[in-house]
């Protein structure tokens, strides 16, 4: 009895998230922003016009769905039973639907079976990341879908090789940036502890650790032509009217 009613509330959940899903709106378009997110009926057109042109060229239906929020739904569950419910035989094995959920910040690309090997999930999240993503943190909705659109398109005629998404991945520019601050950061130090030691008159060459804190605590000599002249000034003795060598350090010890 007890499985039978766990199997009854599966039911009853699967039936409920069916409810869920919104009908294809009249007429029939490739774009339907929902959320209104566009703002702008020449984008949406212009991108109702690329989708349609690809679709008469190559044969490839791409949707694109924008809605206001999934209301704590999975998006990918949603896109796939959105996308299966509003396609046809045809468009579910050659098309690909594109979801945003504008209230949540989720998005799905959900590609056609004829399409899966093409786009698996690794490719997809390179795409959403490079083409979707930048764009859509700044609000530019039109400019993130038509983006993804040239991309999934370069894809698929062999423009775009997954060689090339991965090598395009910022995660790269993150590695060269870390790695360019740790050699600034060991470089510079050894640099400056080398061209101290070479201009270091003493008998006894310095240890590295005090060379650093050597150079820490160097400061320029504040004294000038009328210190030199009384006696005063950083290189003056204490209460003494005998003048001594004055004026600062000339140079750096090769800092920024």
């Amino acid at each position: 009895m007890k499985n039978i009613l766990i199997f009854g509330a599966l039911i009853a959940c699967m039936n409920a998230r069916s409810q869920h899903v919104i009908a294809r709106p009249e007429p029939h378009r490739l774009v339907n922003d929902l959320a209104g997110i566009l703002n702008n009926s020449k984008r949406t057109e212009a991108l109702e016009y690329k989708l349609k042109k690809i679709n008469d060229s190559l044969g490839i239906e791409i949707f694109i769905v924008t809605i206001k929020s999934l209301l704590g739904q999975d998006v990918q569950l949603y896109s796939e039973q959105l996308a299966y419910t509003w396609q046809n035989h045809n468009q579910r094995s050659n098309g690909l639907f594109i979801l945003y959920d504008y209230q949540d910040r989720k998005y799905a690309i959900i590609p056609g079976t004829d399409f899966q090997k093409k786009f698996p999930p690794e490719i997809i999240d390179k795409i959403e990341d490079l083409y979707m993503k930048p764009h859509f943190r700044k609000g530019n909705f039109y400019e993130g879908f038509n983006s993804a659109v040239d991309a999934i398109t370069k894809h698929i005629t062999g423009e775009l090789s997954d060689a090339q998404l991965k090598k395009d991945d910022p995660s790269h520019i993150y590695i060269i940036t870390l790695v360019v601050l740790l050699l600034m950061v060991i470089a510079i130090p050894v640099w400056q502890y080398f061209a101290l030691q070479k201009h270091h008159y003493g008998t006894k060459n310095i240890g590295f650790v005090s060379a650093i804190m050597l150079m820490s605590n160097l400061k320029y000599a504040k004294s000038n032509y009328e210190n030199f002249k009384k006696g005063t000034g950083t290189f003056a003795y204490p209460n003494s009217g005998a003048t001594v060598f004055g004026g600062g350090a000339s140079g750096s010890w090769g800092g920024w």
